[in-house]
């Protein structure tokens, strides 16, 4: 059932009978998580069913006892899925801590090596953001508790509590971008856990008798413009400007994300627009999130737009780059309709946001719009792999042709240098 999940984690393991035995206890762990989440949906739903009898005092007793019956189903198996996932967390660590042993294949202690490497050093770089997410929720704990017991007869959440939501989600989106950029940084450096172990993954999938599948993760020029600029200095100039683009997308994020939760949360208090107005927290949030960083980056994207057009006009004019100019051919291609599906994705969120927002103000029907960006993400991801699958063959080509053209230039250079010498002793 969860056999494309598991094996990275079958790949850590030789003995076929432990590595069955981790998987079934990887299965039992998703299927919590997978019943934990539902049930947090569940509650969703019946909050904003019943949010009109909540708020007049008038829940039924059968409504009720669904409440109380979801909250509780929604406390133990939340437990058990956090029991679960710590149970395989620990299972596992200790199958990285392994030390190597003779009877196994050189590349499964590989593995496990510079996979254990690699989650050390995520955690070193994240350790900042997981204090930043760990004060957040205690901040709002705090501002919660304290809202409560300064007014303790009010039957609706006040300021305080709000506020306080909204620095959780402040510092939960702030480590939320820490980890996508840190990602980011690795996957553009090609130094990565599954691209460091490309070459093991592929010898212990075939020892163990699966087929390797091709993975965006493990592809060290998914992220780089290696071959889109085969002019060095052009691709120095857009790996440059790239880089300043994620840090100020990083940044603009960060600033706007702030901004947009303290907005959103206005929306949420009956004393700023004389009513209660949730409906419309998120498609503002997200509307002045997704403004704030297009404004930040745009100059940025014209920047890249023109040493794009300075290279396309030596890809068209020199025979020797046919090959890169099939690939910037293929991209240009995947731009002017499936490159764009995340961006129409995320205005159709916000549309969507909207439209519910206009249809029920007053709850937070909005919120799910933002199944849009991630089936948008989704997408986006299953183009990106079928594109790279498309134009992986033509690099290997160029990698091919750069790499006999280098081991040629040692002979070619001696032989130049033997005429040079024969050539002065005939004279």
């Amino acid at each position: 059932m969860f056999e494309k999940l598991f094996v990275k984690y079958a790949r850590a393991v030789s003995n076929e009978r432990e590595r069955k035995r981790l998987y079934k206890l990887f299965c039992a762990r998703k299927m919590s998580e997978i019943f934990f989440l539902v049930v947090c949906v569940a509650i969703i739903f019946e909050a904003l069913f019943y949010s009109d009898a909540i708020d007049a005092a008038q829940i039924s007793d059968w409504q009720f006892i669904m409440l109380g019956a979801t909250l509780a189903l929604w406390l133990v198996s939340g437990i058990v899925a956090l029991v679960l996932w710590l149970t395989f967390r620990s299972a596992y660590k200790k199958i990285l801590d392994r030390p190597d042993s003779a009877s196994e294949m050189p590349e499964v202690a590989s593995y496990r090596r510079k996979t254990r490497d690699g989650s050390a050093s995520a955690k070193k770089s994240l350790r900042w953001a997981a204090v930043v997410l760990a004060a957040g929720i205690v901040a709002m704990i705090a501002m919660v508790a304290a809202d409560f017991v300064l007014n303790p007869e009010a039957e609706d959440l006040g300021t305080l509590s709000y506020a306080g939501i909204g620095v959780f989600a402040v510092c939960l989106f702030i480590f939320l971008l820490a980890l996508s950029f840190s990602q980011f940084k690795k996957t553009a450096a090609g130094d990565t856990v599954e691209m460091r172990t490309a070459g093991e993954a592929r010898a212990i999938d075939l020892a163990q008798g699966r087929e390797h599948k091709y993975s965006l993760q493990e592809d060290k020029n998914a992220q780089t413009y290696r071959f889109l600029f085969p002019d060095d200095g052009l691709f120095r100039k857009a790996e440059d400007v790239r880089k300043k683009q994620v840090k100020i997308s990083v940044y603009a994020a960060v600033i706007f994300c702030v901004i947009g939760v303290v907005v959103a949360v206005l929306f949420f208090l009956p004393q700023v627009f004389g009513q209660n107005l949730s409906g419309y927290a998120y498609p503002v949030f997200l509307t002045i999130l997704a403004v704030g960083v297009f404004a930040a980056t745009l100059p940025f994207v014209l920047q890249l737009g023109k040493l794009e057009k300075q290279q396309k006009i030596q890809l068209e004019s020199n025979p020797a780059y046919a090959k890169n100019l099939a690939i910037y051919r293929k991209y240009e291609q995947f731009s002017k309709v499936k490159g764009k599906v995340i961006i129409i994705c995320l205005l159709l969120s916000i549309i969507v946001g909207f439209m519910l927002a206009v249809l029920f103000p007053d709850a937070a029907w909005s919120v799910f719009a933002v199944i849009l960006i991630f089936a948008g993400a989704f997408l986006n991801n299953k183009f990106v792999a079928e594109l790279r699958k498309e134009v992986r063959p033509i690099e290997d080509e160029i990698e091919r042709e750069r790499r006999l053209a280098q081991e040629s230039a040692p002979a070619n250079q001696g032989t130049i240098d033997a005429d040079e010498e024969g050539g002065n002793g005939a004279e």
